[in-house]
């Protein structure tokens, strides 16, 4: 549906197409701005962004969100525009001009709040700390052109190192910056950046209504999309690795999205409308049943078997069995005191503070000790010493498991998100290491093992993280509603 703007919105809409017409017109002609021939194509495409966007937002209102947002890319791209013009003051009027006229037509249109100033602040902070993070954008090493150039992306890294996501991408320089941008990296960022938006806005708004500190993990969503990097795979990896990379890392990218998206959801028509999800409530295990108890054993006898026949064909030597069993032996600990606790029902409240202060800590260096290269590399060489490592996992399993159970029922499912992090941020660390730094830091493996361990284990342990934002969701709901239990 198309609904014309007031007759107090027309002058800032005609400023804006005004100031950014003339921008791009006298930028070109002036040779401000330079286009290489073999990104023609995509350079047009990118302009037209400019004018589409806002059109989109001033005109449509039958989706108010997805206008808004519109709105919000709009801004951001007018931004962009004002720092690479940064250093040509008499050129840099028209985008500031067009900045002012976005502006201030969200705050003299009644259709944008308060909050919706708050949330396009949010917003461009979010996206560009993830760009900036992601190395996308850079200082430093800008080739001494005079003006603003767009460039093929295949100037700037090896053609066959390339990700997909970054096919047919461009890259700027200015005095001061390299901007790498694509269409699909763009679109996945800024799709994430305002989902991501609008569930800390959803979880503040839901956090003050239940009066409770609560910590979502939904940041892990901004870091998933931090894997999309173009300049490091082709100089820190094979063209094999680049080549494995490129097809791994965009499935963890949806996978991401997904699961802010599900988080969003949930907060939209469960959490902030005082509604316990029922389904995640039946994925939370009910202690002491048989299917429970079944599945406990079943790891208890399983991981210590897989163990066993690693070592003997050597096993070790491979970060995938050395890290995968760390951390199964860990779990392998939790679940001794699960089934412990079954059979002789362990009271372990009376040693909270102990727990609290000592096992945590003592648990999380029992079972990363051994990722210090320091020791890996004894581990590494001797099974002896491996079969240490799985016997201190161990022992930091179940201390993370008298942990659990020596806190009050309210407090339990916050620490299983809290143990569910601690794993995933552990990959997410060794990713970044390998993928921006270029660290290989256990060098008995190299890196190639190190980066595909680190995306195989962020993306199986996304989900738990995921499901212990939303239990703890649901819980607080839960309390509210029904009271201590949390549940009918």
């Amino acid at each position: 549906m198309i609904d014309l703007p007031g007759r107090s919105d027309v002058k800032y809409i005609a400023l804006y197409y005004v100031a950014t017409v003339l921008y791009f017109f006298l930028s070109l002609n002036f040779h401000i701005i330079h286009v290489s021939h073999l990104v023609t194509y995509e350079f047009i495409v990118l302009v037209s962004l400019f004018f589409i966007f806002p059109g989109l937002s001033f005109f449509f209102k039958s989706l108010p969100i997805v206008r808004k947002y519109l709105l919000f890319t709009s801004v951001l791209l007018t931004i962009f525009l004002v720092v690479i013009t940064f250093f040509y003051t008499v050129f840099l009027i028209f985008p500031a001009l067009s900045l002012i006229s976005l502006l201030a037509f969200m705050a003299n249109s009644k259709d944008y709040s308060i909050m919706d100033h708050r949330k396009l602040v949010a917003f461009v902070a979010i996206f560009s700390v993830i760009y900036a993070l992601a190395d996308l954008i850079r200082t430093g090493n800008v080739p001494a052109y005079v003006g603003i150039s767009f460039t093929s992306i295949y100037d700037n890294i090896n053609p066959i190192g390339t990700p997909f996501l970054f096919y047919q991408g461009i890259v700027i320089y200015d005095r001061l910056l390299l901007i790498s941008i694509s269409g699909p990296t763009f679109f996945l960022f800024a799709v994430l950046s305002a989902l991501l938006t609008e569930n800390y806005f959803l979880i503040f708004s839901f956090a003050g209504r239940e009066k409770r500190n609560i910590v979502s993990s939904t940041a892990s969503g901004v870091v998933s999309a931090l894997s999309c990097q173009c300049e490091s795979l082709s100089i820190f990896f094979p063209t094999v690795v680049a080549f494995l990379l490129t097809f791994a890392i965009i499935p963890l990218i949806i996978e991401s999205i997904v699961f802010v998206l599900l988080t969003n959801i949930l907060l939209n028509y469960y959490f902030n409308r005082g509604i316990q999800n029922k389904f995640l409530e039946k994925m939370w295990p009910k202690e002491g049943s048989t299917g429970f108890m079944l599945g406990s054993v079943v790891i208890l006898l399983s991981v210590p078997v897989m163990e066993t026949v690693g070592i003997a064909f050597n096993l070790q030597r491979d970060l995938y069995f050395f890290s995968w069993i760390n951390i199964g032996m860990f779990l392998e600990g939790i679940f001794l005191v699960i089934v412990v606790n079954f059979i002789l029902k362990i009271d372990a409240s009376r040693f909270t503070d102990l727990f609290k202060y000592a096992g945590i800590p003592g648990s999380i260096a029992l079972m990363f000790i051994w990722y210090i290269p320091y020791f890996t590399s004894f581990a590494y060489a001797s099974p002896q010493l491996f079969s240490l490592m799985s016997i201190s996992s161990i022992l930091a399993g179940m201390v993370t498991g008298l942990t659990y159970y020596s806190l009050k029922q309210v407090n339990r499912r916050l620490f299983y998100e809290f143990v569910a992090m601690m794993i995933s941020m552990f990959s997410i660390i060794i990713f970044y290491l390998s993928i921006v730094g270029g660290i290989t830091i256990w060098p008995e493996f190299g890196l190639e093992q190190q980066v595909i361990f680190s995306i195989i284990t962020w993306a199986v342990s996304l989900p738990f993280m995921w499901f212990g934002t939303n239990i703890t969701f649901s819980d607080s709901v839960g309390r509210r509603i029904y009271g201590k239990t949390g549940f009918a």
